[in-house]
């Protein structure tokens, strides 16, 4: 029988150079004592202004002459005051927006990746905690620009031993 996938989605905004995080509830799907554990099976991002329009490093973010940002987001099992290394155990998945200016302020260098996506593994990433989190920060002279990375997962539940079930969740928490 193959399993259904299904998509749970997340938003969160950064305005200015401070770190920020939101969690996404995944308790209708994961449940440790029942062995049911979230299989991430790939994440997209998205880069906009906050209001759906695509980002454009041209009009909606504020950049000096040569000058550069760098927008990064993180998903993670445990919450965090920062962004994290990808040898940190609670990270899942992460990546940046990167843009530099020339001279005349205009658009120079710009690049998107997903450093660290679950898609890259055979299996997906397996979840055994009820919460997770997204982080974004900033670097950079943007100044008072805003930018929203909205997360989209593709995911399915899947059962566990019991025993590897908890093994999973604790080592997550």
């Amino acid at each position: 029988m193959a399993k259904e996938s299904f998509f749970i989605r997340a938003s969160i905004t950064q305005n200015g150079v401070t770190f920020t995080q939101a969690s996404i509830d995944l308790g209708a799907f994961v449940d440790a004592l029942d062995r049911n554990i979230l299989r991430i099976k790939q994440i997209t991002a998205i880069w906009s202004d906050g209001n759906g329009v695509p980002l454009n490093p041209a009009t909606n973010l504020t950049l000096a002459a040569n000058s550069s940002q760098a927008l990064g987001w993180q998903l993670t099992t445990q919450s965090q005051s920062s962004m994290v290394e990808a040898t940190d155990r609670s990270k899942i998945a992460s990546g940046s927006y990167v843009v530099g200016t020339g001279a005349s302020s205009a658009v120079t260098a710009l690049t998107q990746a997903q450093d660290m996506n679950v898609d890259q593994y055979a299996n997906g990433y397996l979840i055994g905690v009820e919460q997770i989190y997204v982080g974004f920060d900033a670097v950079g002279n943007a100044g008072d620009s805003t930018a929203t990375v909205n997360l989209v997962l593709e995911c399915e539940v899947t059962k566990l031993t019991a025993a590897a079930s908890m093994a999973l969740a604790l080592s997550q928490q």
